[in-house]
């Protein structure tokens, strides 16, 4: 099921997207406000829910340990990330999310990856 995958690094790439644009746009940050914390915590969600889904999909699917430290770390960096920012724990917060979610796209097209490689082998019928 690359859905996951595919919905996935869409999320994941909009959320880095959005982490890497905003210091770069402090105007737009001060116009849009409590707008850009709700976006934050949405792409944040999303991209969680979907990395974790993937994850657990991909395992079940193809059972690669890459792929499945792949999305742990990403989930790590990203919750890190997103954590300091709003907890102003320290500056390096947003390039920690940014970080974190590169990580879970390119673990969500290794998952695809892997997925087609072996999509007539046993586990995939499973």
């Amino acid at each position: 099921m690359t859905w996951w995958d595919r919905l996935g690094s869409v999320a994941s790439a909009t959320c880095a997207l959005h982490c890497a644009a905003m210091p770069l746009l402090p105007a737009l940050a001060v116009i849009v406000g409590e707008l850009n914390e709700t976006l934050e915590w949405g792409f944040f969600s999303v991209a969680m829910l979907l990395a974790t889904g993937a994850g657990w999909v991909a395992h079940r699917t193809h059972g690669s340990a890459t792929v499945l430290l792949g999305f742990g770390l990403g989930l790590v960096l990203l919750g890190s990330g997103r954590a300091a920012e709003a907890l102003s724990l320290f500056e390096g917060g947003g390039l920690l999310a940014v970080a974190g979610g590169c990580v879970l796209v390119l673990s969500h097209v290794q998952s695809m990856r892997c997925t087609h490689a072996c999509a007539d082998c046993p586990m995939e019928a499973a």
